[in-house]
C-alpha cells in the first residue's frame, strides 16, 4: 500500500550540516592528496633538471614546489580545523544535561503545541465531514435515478470523487502526525523528568500531591476519550470499504494515518502514569493523620 507521507527532496539531504561538512572534508582530503602528488612530481623534475643541467627547469621546479607546499599547508590547516569542529558538534559529543526549569519550559511548550495541533486536526476533520455530507446528498440524488448503465457510471464517478477528497484530507492529517508525536513526546517526557527531580529533592504536601494526581488523571481521561472517539471514526471510515477498489485503498490510507495519530496521543499515557506513581507516596495519609 503506497504511503501517504511526502518524502523530503533528495537535495535537502545533501544540504544537511553533517553532509556538507563531510563533502568539504572529502574535498580537502582530495586536494591535499593532489598537492602531495604535485610535490612528488616537482621533486622529480628538480632531480631531472639537475641531471640534465637545465637551470631553467630547476628554477621552475623550485617555484612549483614552493607553491604546492604553501597551498598544501593551508589545506591541511583548514582540514584540521573543520574536522575538529565536526567532532565537537557531531553525534559523538555528550548530550546536554537539562535543569528543572528547562523541563518546565519544555512541558509548557509541548502542552501548547499539542493543543495547537489538535485544533488544526479538528478543523481538517470538520471540513472533511462537510465534504462527506455533500457527497451523501449527491448519492441520494443518484439513487433516485433508474437503475441503468448511466446510474452505475455516476455511482463509480462519485466513489472516485469521494476517494480523491478523502486522500486530500488524509495527506493533511499525515502532515500533522510528526508534529503531534513531537509535541506529545516533549510534554510527557518533560513532565516526567521534572517530577522525577522534584520528588527526589522536595517534600510535597499531601493536598498538593492529590491535586496534582487528580489533574494528571483528568489528562489521562481526556487522552483516552480522544482515543475512543478515534476508534469510532475508524469504524465509520471502515464502513465505506467495499464500494470500489480505489475507495478501499483510500480507506486503508486514512486508517493508517489515524492509527499513527492515536499512537502519538497514546504515547503520553505511560510517562504520565509514572508521574502519578512518583506523587502517590506523598498523597498517602498515615493512620494517625500525619502525612
Amino acid at each position: 500500500m503506497p504511503g501517504i507521507d511526502k518524502q523530503p527532496p533528495w537535495w535537502k539531504e545533501l544540504l544537511r550540516k553533517e553532509a556538507v561538512g563531510g563533502h568539504v572534508v572529502n574535498t580537502l582530503v582530495g586536494l591535499a592528496t593532489t598537492f602531495v602528488l604535485g610535490l612528488a612530481m616537482t621533486a622529480f623534475w628538480f632531480l631531472w633538471a639537475g641531471w640534465r643541467g637545465s637551470y631553467l627547469w630547476r628554477q621552475r621546479s623550485i617555484g612549483a614546489a614552493m607553491a604546492f607546499a604553501v597551498v598544501l599547508v593551508a589545506v591541511l590547516i583548514a582540514l584540521a580545523i573543520l574536522r575538529r569542529r565536526l567532532k565537537v558538534t557531531g553525534a559523538g559529543s555528550p548530550a546536554p544535561v537539562k535543569g528543572y526549569l528547562d523541563h518546565k519550559a519544555d512541558s509548557a511548550r509541548g502542552r501548547d503545541a499539542i493543543t495547537s495541533v489538535l485544533n488544526e486536526i479538528t478543523a481538517i476533520t470538520l471540513k472533511d465531514t462537510e465534504g462527506i455530507k455533500a457527497g451523501t446528498a449527491r448519492l441520494e440524488r443518484i439513487f433516485k435515478r433508474p437503475s441503468d448503465a448511466k446510474r452505475l457510471a455516476m455511482e463509480i464517478a462519485e466513489a472516485r470523487r469521494s476517494a480523491r477528497r478523502s486522500d486530500k484530507t488524509t495527506r493533511k492529517l499525515a502532515q500533522k502526525v510528526p508534529l503531534l508525536a513531537n509535541a506529545t513526546e516533549t510534554y510527557s517526557h518533560a513532565e516526567l523528568a521534572f517530577w522525577t527531580w522534584f520528588t527526589a529533592n522536595h517534600r510535597i504536601e499531601a493536598t498538593e500531591a492529590r491535586a496534582r494526581i487528580k489533574l494528571i488523571e483528568d489528562q489521562l481521561k481526556s487522552i483516552q476519550d480522544y482515543l475512543d472517539a478515534q476508534e469510532g471514526s475508524k469504524r465509520a471510515i471502515s464502513g465505506r470499504r467495499g464500494v470500489t477498489q480505489e475507495l478501499n485503498e483510500s480507506v486503508d490510507r486514512r486508517l493508517d494515518v489515524l492509527a499513527r495519530l492515536c499512537a502519538a496521543m497514546a504515547s503520553q499515557q505511560a510517562p504520565l502514569r509514572e508521574v502519578i506513581a512518583l506523587l502517590e507516596p506523598f498523597a498517602r495519609v498515615a493512620a494517625d493523620g500525619t502525612t
